[in-house]
């Protein structure tokens, strides 16, 4: 071979081999997913779930040592923890768990690889990758659930890996949904505008208030898709903004109509128009920030015939320190397009009807409750074929009780698939979920939200209903293309559930009020569920030409399972281009050993 074919060769492989998973860029504003933590202190990722691996950078304004880590509970007890620093021009890097308060434990099992570890003279750049999956009982699995991702730095070097200083001044933990398959990079369209819809409330020193504004969209001349929706979270009003959703009204509202911010139910004629304003446009909850943007083929339609002309912003208040005087101005931004895509886009809201008659026993550690929705009742218009939805992500929300929420999809009667999944709920990042490719559902599936509460801390009943302290159990779903389809909801039927607790002839109120008054314990709870499970569901369709009821029961639900631990190493792509290069090399070296160049 020749000397030049054998260094072209050389670097071909070294190329390779380097290009077997190094992340996309050297800062974290390059990345698909990042969270800027603080000033100074980014921590970003990108992964891979065909070879099952994730690529971690943290950027951090110190010259000493920093570490993040996956918390079971937020703490460092139990904690799965990467760690690195330079010392004398050498770099240090450790695969960790922590134990109590202390110097976290190197790992027997080094499960990290170190892919970088640079300084600039003020800041230092780590970068590492690992498995989703190690098998390692000192790790964490990373799943598309709700995770608590812990941080620190210190300004200090350690002088040895086993005796590091104490962080000084940053650390912490934030929940992040680490695999969220949503887009990121905002599309350049030519032909594009942006539309603020925000409020302008002082909140009231009350626990929970709603808000409500009748608004009109402009005049665009012309159809427009809205291609992408930004939430705006006032900053002075953060803490108290619960969610916020954009309700779109009737074709029979008229500019008379129109009106300031005031309380949703408060004035009769306004609460009126406000709750016939059913169908949502888009929506955001408490952690959410994320862009929802929509996939090339569709976009939500406004400005051309039939579209709604008017709206109305709701935005949910929870004030329970009762605090007077805070001005709020949150609300959305709506980027459409007049380069219009194929396909219209439409939002339907299932799960739960939230009322009385969603209950939830206290002291229990978990309780179960089931949305049912059934496509079935809809009817399109008159010869028009009924297309499958396309899902392309959606939203899970329950109150302060809920710790894991699943859509699962059924077909003929058996679960097909789990749609959309968190094991690990916090209320606190209610996050838009985008799925790694859109999922069809057929007008014969049935859509069922599971939630899971955990109400040990509760003494008392506590039933479906608008305020924090009340719960709920919706999931909000973006689909294609648009029908008329507003909402698909179910209701237990108190009637049925007297019956199986023998209390039959007793009003709703009276059932409530003595379930209230029972003496709960874990064993009573999981009675509750169970008769409530097997009791009988109204299935409500809500669309744009009226309601249609259905009578249903909830199917079996198979148990979840966990797949047994196959330790993946660093994944397969990775791993075959690795072997590839290796068995490449390796050929190279006995041929030259051989002489024959």
């Amino acid at each position: 071979m020749a000397s030049g074919g054998l260094w072209l060769f050389l670097a071909w492989a070294a190329a390779a081999a380097t290009a077997a998973g190094t992340g996309p860029g050297t800062r974290a504003s390059d990345w698909p997913h990042r969270v800027s933590i603080m000033p100074g202190f980014d921590v970003a990722w990108d992964f891979d779930t065909d070879a099952q691996n994730i690529t971690f950078l943290v950027e951090a304004a110190t010259m000493g040592w920093v570490g993040i880590g996956l918390s079971p509970g937020g703490g460092m007890d139990g904690a799965d923890i990467a760690t690195g620093w330079i010392r004398d021009g050498k770099p240090y890097f450790h695969d960790r768990y922590g134990v109590g308060n202390k110097v976290p434990v190197i790992d027997a099992s080094q499960d990290c690889t170190l892919l970088s570890l640079t300084q600039n003279g003020s800041h230092t750049a780590l970068k590492f990758r690992r498995p989703f999956r190690t098998c390692d009982s000192q790790d964490m699995d990373i799943t598309a659930d709700s995770m608590r991702l812990i941080y620190a730095c210190s300004d200090s070097v350690p002088e040895s890996p086993t005796e590091m200083p104490i962080h000084e001044r940053v650390y912490g933990v934030i929940s992040v949904q680490i695999l969220n398959y949503g887009r990121t990079l905002v599309p350049k369209l030519a032909n594009s505008s942006a539309l603020n819809i925000v409020t302008n409330v002082t909140i009231p020193a009350i626990h929970t208030f709603y808000a409500c504004q009748l608004g009109k969209f402009p005049d665009f001349g012309e159809k427009v898709h809205v291609y992408m929706v930004e939430p705006i979270i006032w900053p002075g009003a953060a803490r108290h903004v619960h969610h916020t959703l954009l309700h779109l009204c009737p074709a029979s509202y008229t500019d008379a109509m129109l009106s300031e911010p005031r309380d949703c139910n408060q004035d009769r004629y306004y609460g009126k128009l406000f709750m016939m304003c059913v169908e949502v446009l888009t929506g955001w909850a408490v952690g959410g920030n994320r862009r929802i943007i929509y996939p090339d083929e569709a976009g939500f339609s406004l400005g051309a015939a039939g579209d709604p002309r008017y709206y109305v912003l709701q935005v949910h208040y929870d004030n329970p320190s009762n605090i007077a005087g805070a001005r709020d101005f949150s609300g959305f931004r709506l980027h459409y397009t007049t380069e219009l895509r194929r396909y219209d886009a439409g939002i339907i809201w299932t799960g739960l009807a939230v009322g009385a008659s969603h209950l939830i026993p206290p002291t229990a550690p978990e309780y179960r409750s089931y949305g049912y929705c059934d496509l079935a009742p809809f009817s399109p218009e008159a010869g028009a074929v009924y297309p499958a939805l396309n899902i392309i992500g959606g939203i899970l929300h329950t109150h302060l009780l809920g710790s894991k929420v699943r859509l699962l999809q059924f077909r003929d009667g058996k679960l097909i698939r789990v749609m959309l999944e968190d094991m690990n709920y916090d209320f606190n990042l209610q996050e838009w979920r985008a799925l790694r490719e859109p999922v069809s559902v057929s007008r014969d599936d049935v859509l069922i939200t599971e939630c899971i509460y955990k109400s040990t801390n509760r003494r008392v009943m506590t039933t479906g209903g608008p305020s924090t302290n009340q719960e709920m159990c919706l999931s909000f779903l973006i689909y294609y293309p648009r029908m008329e389809l507003v909402s698909c909801m179910s209701e237990v039927s108190l009637t049925d559930l007297a019956k199986a607790f023998n209390l039959s002839g007793l009003s709703n109120e009276q059932l409530l009020s003595t379930l209230s008054g029972w003496k709960w314990n874990e064993t009573l709870a999981k009675e509750l569920e169970r008769k409530v499970l097997v009791s009988s569901q109204t299935s409500v369709v809500v669309s744009r030409t009226g309601v249609k009821y259905v009578s249903v029961k909830i199917p079996n639900i198979p148990e979840r399972k966990t797949t047994p631990c196959e330790r993946m190493l660093y994944g397969r792509a990775p791993a075959r281009t690795g072997r590839l290069v290796a068995l490449l090399l390796t050929a190279l070296l006995v041929w030259l050993s051989r002489g024959d160049g």
